[in-house]
């Protein structure tokens, strides 16, 4: 996974995440049909699941 991300263009940040996928792969894409392709790209490597964010609410808060 983590070379696979690095060669990738759309990846920019990969996370090691616990629960029922062990990666969060955060990408950005100008089209669906990008995520479409990287997701064909992505089945030799297993199951996955994808979720598309709408709406960036709160990034980078710097806490105090």
């Amino acid at each position: 996974m983590v070379e696979f991300c690095r060669e990738a263009k759309e990846a920019t940040d990969l996370f090691r995440i616990s629960g029922e996928f062990n990666y969060l792969i955060k990408i950005q894409t100008a089209s669906v049909e990008e995520i479409a392709e990287l997701q064909d790209s992505l089945v030799k490597l297993g199951h996955s699941k994808s979720h598309i964010c709408m709406k960036n609410i709160l990034e980078n808060r710097v806490l105090l």
